[in-house]
């Protein structure tokens, strides 16, 4: 049997249902505790990332934060130094301001030649001594030259006869020389002192004098009986230097004599040259200084 429904008021037909209405009110509650889990993480977050509030409620203004240059960094210790602060040197210094100044050594200068071969002033073991009161002013001693010299060796051994190789070692001859201006005329003359056995007595030794001859030597004179220092006077004699010698020994009463040039030569014997007056007083230079010992001087080797 068909039952007939009847319309609502706007003319549909409806039909109940016999199904029961859905019940939402788990859902509901389900929608709500995930909401409120969302809001709760969210404001931790929050939470987390502002700074605290003042206590005043306030929130703090946020400043940017810059590193502290002047704030003292740490420095890595590489090499432990136990010096003081106070014992270390002053780095504005230079290393040699560090250090006390010591004097320089003046390097020593070295002399050109042997100093035993120069002529220079000097003061002889035997300085010429006071006779007959004969009185010493000024007096410049000029030590003896010592270096060999060919020219002048081949001029002693032409003035020298008899000096050959037959001679004993013990006769050889050693010589030291000076060179003096005697005649003014700019080129020095040689004085040569001969020590020796062959040349030497109780009363002196033999000296030569020779002058230049372009490039060989002349003899001007032959003195025997020599004692060393000769002195050369400030008073001359025919255009040469006077020569003042000490004459001692071989049995003669020492005395100073005059050697004075007749203008070509000098008296080869001072023994009988003119006496110094007693009283006298002496001055000049003093040449032949060096007292001549067995290894003195130069050795002359006799003629070939």
């Amino acid at each position: 049997m068909i039952k007939r429904v009847s319309s609502n008021s706007y003319g549909i037909g409806t039909r109940k249902s016999k199904r029961t209405p859905m019940n939402r009110r788990p859902l509901i509650t389900l929608t709500l505790i995930a909401l409120t889990a969302s809001l709760a993480a969210c404001g931790r977050a929050e939470l987390q990332s502002s700074p605290p509030a003042n206590q005043d409620g306030t929130k703090p203004e946020i400043q940017d934060v810059l590193p502290d240059e002047t704030k003292e960094q740490p420095q890595l210790d590489i090499a432990k130094d136990d010096t003081l602060d106070g014992d270390r040197p002053d780095k504005s210094q230079t290393p040699n301001d560090s250090q006390s100044e010591q004097p320089l050594e003046e390097p020593s200068q070295e002399l050109d030649q042997d100093e035993s071969s120069q002529e220079q002033a000097v003061q002889p073991a035997s300085p010429l001594p006071e006779v007959n009161g004969i009185n010493l002013g000024d007096i410049e001693y000029v030590s003896s030259v010592t270096d060999p010299d060919p020219i002048l060796e081949r001029a002693i051994l032409q003035a020298l006869p008899g000096y050959d190789n037959n001679l004993p070692s013990e006769l050889k001859i050693r010589y030291s020389y000076n060179r003096v201006d005697l005649n003014g005329d700019g080129q020095p003359e040689v004085l040569a002192y001969l020590s020796g056995s062959f040349t030497c007595g109780t009363g002196g030794c033999t000296m030569m004098i020779f002058k230049p001859a372009g490039q060989d030597y002349q003899l001007v004179s032959k003195v025997r009986l020599v004692n060393s220092p000769v002195l050369i006077s400030a008073q001359s004699t025919a255009g040469w230097s006077d020569l003042v010698l000490l004459v001692s020994g071989g049995g003669a009463e020492p005395h100073y004599a005059l050697l004075q040039s007749d203008g070509s030569t000098y008296p080869a014997n001072p023994s009988v040259a003119v006496d110094i007056p007693d009283g006298s007083t002496l001055s000049g230079t003093a040449v032949l200084t060096d007292q001549m010992v067995a290894s003195g001087g130069v050795l002359l080797e006799p003629v070939q």
